[in-house]
C-alpha cells in the first residue's frame, strides 16, 4: 500500500517511507487506511486494494475523489 503511493506521488520505492501511514493501529488490531496523506506534497490519495489472482494482493493510490472501476482481469 505504501508502495502505491510512493508510485503515485512519482518517488518510486526508494522514496520517504517513514513519512506516511497507510495504517491505524489501535487495540482490536490493524485498520487500513482509505485515504491517506503524502507529507511532502499535501496530496491526498485513495488507496483501492486489488486481487489480481488468487493467493495474490496489490494495491492502487489514486487522487481522492477519482472514479475508480474494478474488473476482474484473471477470471477463474
Amino acid at each position: 500500500r505504501k508502495e502505491a503511493v510512493l508510485k503515485a506521488e512519482g518517488c518510486g520505492v526508494g522514496g520517504p517511507l517513514k513519512s506516511f501511514s497507510v495504517a491505524v493501529w489501535t487495540p482490536v488490531g490493524t485498520r487500513w487506511l482509505d485515504e491517506v496523506s503524502f507529507t511532502s506534497s499535501d496530496r491526498v490519495w485513495s488507496i483501492v486494494d486489488l486481487t489480481p489472482a488468487p493467493a495474490h494482493v496489490a494495491a492502487v493510490a489514486v487522487p481522492l475523489g477519482a472514479i475508480v472501476e474494478k474488473c476482474n482481469l484473471f477470471p477463474e
